[in-house]
């Protein structure tokens, strides 16, 4: 029997993916969970073979959620189940762990597919999707960048997340020993490369490129 955890934040999809899961001879839903926090609390106590995982939830969204449940037990398979579709999105997820990907308007046979080729050992991505990825993967070969943050240099994406962690200047002078005139330099290039023209615009960067964990 494959033990399956849900963690979404909407009740309604929860319920009706429920009801679809337990009509499954293989399959048991052991538990649900409105956030990603709750999911790592969860795994702890049952142990669950799969974790259907949705990315934007309050308190722990997905992609920490993921990293956070696979640092404790890396036999859980992850399945990654949500709206968005965006290649970075994607990469995320799969970085922080993930064996499977898909978008939210598959099918539940789709998910069942997944579910069964990831519990036999396989990795898993929506045929809908791969067209993509391997778009992206050409890009990447032609040179080109296709990551919002590799625009960015280590020392540009180090001050991003100071800043977004709500850091002063004179703070992120000294945490990363420099002068204050050299981050506000930074800033200034940041913002350019961004197209972003406030902090709030930066804070919210970081948080979609997963520089800084949305429950700060």
């Amino acid at each position: 029997m494959i033990k399956i955890l849900i963690a979404d934040d909407h009740a309604i999809f929860r319920n009706g993916l429920k009801s679809l899961i337990n009509q499954e001879a293989d399959m048991e839903l052991i538990g649900e969970a409105s956030n990603g926090r709750e999911a790592l609390e969860l795994c702890t106590e049952f142990n669950p073979n799969i974790v259907i995982m949705d990315i934007t939830m309050k308190e722990m969204n997905g992609i920490d959620a993921t990293r956070a449940i696979l640092s404790r037990n890396h036999e859980i398979n992850v399945i990654a189940l949500s709206t968005y579709t965006d290649e970075v999105f994607i990469l995320e997820m799969y970085k922080a762990g993930v064996v499977a990907y898909l978008p939210k308007s598959d099918t539940f046979d789709e998910l069942v597919k997944a579910i069964h080729e990831v519990q036999a050992g396989n990795f898993y991505l929506s045929p809908r999707l791969s067209k993509k990825i391997i778009k992206n993967l050409v890009n990447l070969w032609d040179g080109n960048i296709v990551d919002g943050t590799s625009i960015l240099t280590h020392r540009e994406r180090e001050i991003v997340q100071l800043i977004s962690e709500g850091k002063m200047t004179k703070e992120i002078a000294t945490i990363l020993n420099i002068d204050e005139t050299t981050v506000n330099t930074h800033r200034k290039n940041i913002m350019k490369k961004l197209h972003i023209h406030n902090i709030a615009g930066l804070v919210k960067y970081a948080i979609i490129h997963n520089l800084t964990p949305i429950d700060k």
